[in-house]
């Protein structure tokens, strides 16, 4: 069947399982060569090939731009002897006694004199040869780029520098810098317009490098960025203009003789593509990227920090040496060596490659923590940290990141909170630690509301452990530097010498989406709806597991007002469980309960309410909950992991001991990591207002969940008063560790739409629409309703990615596609009549983008080659039960 909409065809076809769904969009590129050149909104005034004479020593004034502006074109540079056309490039060489200064006026009126717009000057050296200028040791220049109203130039210099075998040489009033370098050098005019060396290359040849120039006058920045021999771009140098700044002309400058050169007739500089253009905005940086990653595998051992330079789409960022910092086995060496101060803790800032100041996005801030070992601090009790962090200057130095503490018995893995403390999320038991890898994820527009900030840990190859996904980015986040900590002695702190740090991979880039948090399913859910007088071995319990809390004591039942109440009318303590089908031994286990009021003014004992885990073995838990705290007049809310191996117990005083306005209070506990946390909130209040009350405490003895468990103790010598009472409105405990399979999720699915009747298979389509069951699943759309078959792939913009133009394609899929047991991804073809053959053939496109669209759908942007011939594109679903 084939439904006609926008000029597009859409197909759908069935195929044998794992059952696959295809939603095709044919989409016909007639001419790829008609997105060419536009590309960041651009215009171009002037770009010169010269191609124009065939002539191989024909004058290089012969060649006038050409341009996409109606009346711009036609500009031309000057000539003289030392420069020429030769094979479809400009030549320069040295041919006499004179330089060569040459400007050319922009063919596009308005352009000259202008102080306000973005412009981009870019060429590439095709060849470059200064053998013979190397012979004699000296060196020779070579610049392009804008000169500014008043002579003010804006340009990036290429210049061979010869090892020149003097050193202290004082020209013109400037002592040569250049002893013994024998390297090409790229140099940028600064603000000051003084000449700053910004890369290099080795030796006195170089081959195929394109530089591109920006300049922003809106902004006053001069952007300057270099591709070599055809890889990716890297940021040359970011600089200002002075403010007011005005284009003049196009200026090449080529230094035979003055200025400390000496350029050797025979050697040759070949240059092509010379082209001014005018841009809508300054060249964006790709969606995701790459920004900055430290693999230290250029670098030689026993290097110090400084030489390990970051590499990314931009990177060429570097921090500073530190005498407890070194370079081995091609990663980073953290070493307490001495007791001199010189070498005490160091905190090194450095700016971002790209994104610096940036205020928006999703951001990823990564390092392996490859061992770690405090042998030597554990026998002295001393402590030590390591960590990194994103710190916003403009904003009062707030910072988020991460540090490895080790705390004189475990390390501990902290994350920097909105409030700017280091909060504990996990416990690493003991005084080595090996393969951790952490991961901190920030949402820039979500900043400052829970959530925006998530933390991640893999450990010793493992499952990916998400340490939170609620944590806070601050209001108004700005990406200012990079900030590495390492805290050997300040700060309370006694690292011990000969304790080490060894870390790797450290790494920011932009990605498309915060990781999505675990899916919880319900295990155990007691509402507390019941009719009066209802016990607690009789409570409706609507979780999966198919136990139930014990007991029939009189004085916990339920008030047939929606809560059960807890009272001291009785003389005993209660313990009671609910034990679960299965003992859990991994995955998240989470624990919440609301306490709607209570009444404890009449105890004169510690009396208490607590929900917890227990254990198979009936000996371990883990519990939080609420007593009377007789020394100040209070209600204390308290969490703590019992024979749990000394794990400690964490406080919070709730003034009074009556309470009409109810609270939340949750456990988190995490087989995985041997970990827990509590906090509470009040229940007119959301999780985002959550206190914590501890964070990444240690489960201690307690390895697996196979109870839920309450605990009233009605006091000890004169217990809880027959009037006071505690009321609890609901109980439900939720578990990463329950999850349907794809089949009950189908059918979960299916029971949305009772009038199906029997037409529930995969391959069903009782409406008689383009889709059958499992295409409506997949793609959102409803199996009974022949108008509505879900999401619809569409096609958007084109864009310009590393110079090639792709036009993209978008798609949404369910944010839980794993756990159902579907997969989407795109395939490709170029013909349907001669070759109608689709295949993923992923060289052809790339997954630009993603961002959830609701709380069930995301969608997918595929960005597809634009310039690889006509294309059909076909959308794929399969569901493997």
């Amino acid at each position: 069947m084939f439904v006609h909409g926008g000029g597009c065809f859409l197909r759908w076809r069935e195929s044998e399982r794992p059952m696959e769904v295809e939603m095709k969009k044919w989409l016909a590129i007639l001419m790829a060569v008609a997105y060419a050149g536009i590309s960041h909104g651009q215009d171009i005034i002037d770009s010169w090939s010269f191609t124009v004479d065939p002539d191989p020593n024909a004058s290089i004034a012969t060649s006038l731009s050409t341009s996409d502006i109606a009346g711009g074109g036609g500009a031309t540079w000057a000539d003289n002897n030392n420069s020429s056309i030769e094979g479809g490039e400009a030549k320069f060489i040295r041919a006499g006694t004179q330089n060569y200064f040459k400007d050319a006026i922009p063919s596009v009126v308005g352009i000259a004199g202008a102080t306000t717009g973005k412009f981009q000057c870019e060429w590439d050296f095709t060849s470059v040869d200064f053998a013979n200028t190397a012979l004699l040791d000296q060196k020779t220049t070579w610049a392009l780029g804008i000169r500014g109203a008043g002579n003010s130039d804006a340009m990036v210099r290429l210049q061979y520098e010869g090892q020149l075998n003097v050193t202290n040489v004082n020209v013109a009033g400037v002592t040569n810098i250049y002893a013994d370098a024998n390297h090409i050098a790229l140099l940028v005019k600064d603000a000051n317009f003084n000449w700053t060396e910004a890369a290099t290359f080795s030796g006195s040849s170089i081959a195929n490098l394109h530089l591109r120039l920006v300049y922003d006058l809106d902004n006053s920045t001069f952007t300057t960025y270099y591709a070599p021999d055809g890889g990716s771009e890297t940021l040359l140098h970011d600089g200002t203009l002075p403010s007011g700044w005005a284009i003049s002309t196009y200026r090449i400058a080529a230094q035979f003789l003055n200025g400390g050169s000496i350029w050797e007739v025979g050697d040759e500089l070949f240059v092509d593509n010379i082209t001014f253009t005018q841009l809508e905005s300054a060249a964006p940086p790709p969606a995701l990227a790459l920004i900055d990653l430290w693999t230290y595998t250029d670098n030689t051992n026993g290097a110090g920090m400084g030489e390990g330079v970051s590499t990314g789409y931009v990177g060429g960022v570097s921090f500073g040496n530190a005498d407890v910092a070194v370079i081995t086995n091609n990663m980073l060496l953290f070493q307490h060596t001495s007791t001199n101060e010189s070498q005490d803790s160091i905190f090194r800032t450095a700016t971002p490659s790209l994104y610096a100041s940036g205020t928006t996005g999703i951001y990823e801030l990564a390092w392996d923590y490859v061992a770690s070992d405090f042998s030597i601090s554990d026998a002295s009790n001393t402590t030590g940290n390591a960590g990194m962090t994103i710190r916003d200057t403009a904003n009062g130095n707030v910072a988020m990141g991460f540090r490895l503490r080790f705390d004189g018995n475990n390390h501990l893995l902290q994350m920097d909170d909105a409030n700017g403390n280091n909060q504990t999320m996990a416990t690493f038991p003991g005084s080595t630690l090996s393969n951790l890898s952490v991961r901190l994820v920030m949402d820039l527009d979500n900043s400052g509301s829970a959530g925006s900030a998530a933390l991640l840990y893999t450990l010793d190859g493992g499952v990916e452990i998400g340490a939170t996904y609620e944590g806070t980015v601050h209001a108004n986040f700005e990406l200012s530097q990079y900030r590495m900590i390492v805290q050997t002695v300040n700060g309370g702190n006694g690292w011990q010498l000969g304790d080490t740090i060894l870390t790797d991979n450290l790494r920011f880039e932009k990605v498309a989406a915060m990781p999505l948090p675990p899916v919880y399913g319900n295990l155990v859910v007691y509402e507390m709806n019941d009719p009066v007088d209802t016990l607690l071995n009789a409570l409706a319990q609507t979780g999966t597991d198919g136990g139930q809390f014990v007991g029939a004591d009189a004085n916990i039942a339920a008030n047939g007002l929606g809560s059960l109440v807890a009272s001291g009318d009785g003389t005993n303590d209660v313990y009671r469980a609910h034990d679960l089908d299965f003992a859990y031994v991994d995955g998240l286990h989470r624990l919440e309960f609301a306490f709607d009021e209570w009444n404890l003014v009449a105890s004169e004992d510690s009396s208490s309410l607590k929900f917890g885990f227990g254990d198979s073995t009936g000996n371990n838990n883990v519990q939080f909950g609420i007593d009377v705290n007789t020394n100040n007049g209070t209600v204390r809310f308290r969490a703590a992991a019992n024979n749990g191996g000394g794990a400690g117990q964490d406080f919070y005083d709730h003034a009074g001991y009556v309470a009409s306005t109810g609270v939340v209070l949750r456990i988190d506990a995490n087989l995985d990591a041997g970990t827990y946390s509590a906090s509470w909130w009040y229940d007119n209040q959301t999780e985002d207002d959550a206190v914590s009350v501890v964070s990444g405490a240690s489960l201690g003895a307690l390895s697996d969940i196979a109870q839920v468990k309450l605990t009233l103790n009605v006091g000890g010598t004169i217990g809880m008063d027959p009037a006071d009472y505690i009321n609890v409105d609901y109980l439900r405990y939720t578990s990463t560790a329950v999850i349907p399979t794809a089949a009950e999720f189908y059918n979960a699915w299916l029971a949305e739409y009772p009038t199906l009747g029997a037409l529930t298979n995969l391959t069903d389509n009782k409406d008689g629409d383009a889709l059958d069951n499992l295409g409506e699943y997949a793609f959102g759309g409803d199996p009974d309703d022949p108008n509505d078959i879900g999401y619809v792939p569409n096609m958007g913009d084109t864009v310009d990615i590393g110079g090639t133009n792709y036009i993209l394609h978008v798609y949404q899929r369910r944010q839980d596609n794993s756990i159902r047991g579907l997969s989407h991804w795109i395939e490709l073809d170029t013909d349907l009549i001669f070759d109608p053959a689709f295949t993923n053939d992923t060289s052809l496109y790339t997954i630009y983008g993603a961002a959830n669209v609701d709380d069930t759908w995301r969608s997918i942007t595929n960005a597809v080659n634009a310039g690889a011939g006509v294309r059909f594109i076909n959308t794929k679903a399969q569901f493997t039960p």
